[in-house]
């Protein structure tokens, strides 16, 4: 059994109009993506292997910018999981995020230090 999930929202992010068209047409929120596409997929192994689920995914997002001209280029993150049923009631789920260990924010330390620990851990749940 598989499962496929895509999303891919869009976001409209100008002015339309203002009194005296002094911000008509110019962009308002240059921090969040105008483009976005996520999409997981999941994999159960046919047999006696059905215990275990693989499962795929991805995040796509166009290229974001801050209040203060900071540019953070388009990015494709990718992560993966590993799941087995143990029974009805306990299953195991090893999750690993930010395959390729992309950073994801530039020119701003701080969060881009945050940003990584979160997407780069791993968990057993």
């Amino acid at each position: 059994m598989s499962t496929c999930l895509p999303v891919t929202p869009y976001n409209k992010r100008k002015y339309t109009a203002s009194v005296g068209s002094a911000v008509a047409g110019k962009d308002f929120a240059k921090q969040m993506p105008k483009h976005m596409l996520r999409a997981y997929g999941n994999y159960r192994l046919p047999g006696e292997a059905s215990a275990w689920t693989l499962g795929l995914g991805m995040r796509m997002q166009s290229a974001t910018e801050s209040g203060w001209d900071i540019h953070n280029g388009g990015r494709t993150v990718w992560n993966a999981s590993v799941q087995y049923a143990l029974d009805a009631h306990w299953q195991f789920n090893l999750s690993l995020n930010n395959l390729t260990d992309k950073a994801l924010l530039h020119g701003q330390r701080f969060r881009a230090v945050m940003a990584m620990a979160a997407t780069t851990a791993s968990r057993v749940t």
